[in-house]
């Protein structure tokens, strides 16, 4: 069996994604592993830093815009 560990940059967009799809759709049995995509840590990071200012407006600015982008 292989193993397989993927993040940061090799996951950053909707086309890396693709081709990471395509590259573990076959037959032999894996073990896939993902972990965050380019930016997300810190921006999560940012997120906790403003609620934790009490800054609601601006984490949920940040919020929206990170589900636009994934």
């Amino acid at each position: 069996m292989k193993i397989l560990k993927f993040g940061g940059t090799s996951i950053g967009t909707s086309d890396r994604f693709k081709a990471l799809a395509n590259l573990v759709a076959d037959k032999e049995i894996k073990l896939v592993v993902l972990s965050a995509m380019s930016g997300t840590t810190d921006t999560l990071v940012e997120i906790t830093e403003f609620l934790y200012q009490n800054k609601k407006r601006e984490a949920t600015g940040i919020i929206n815009a990170s589900k636009k982008k994934y």
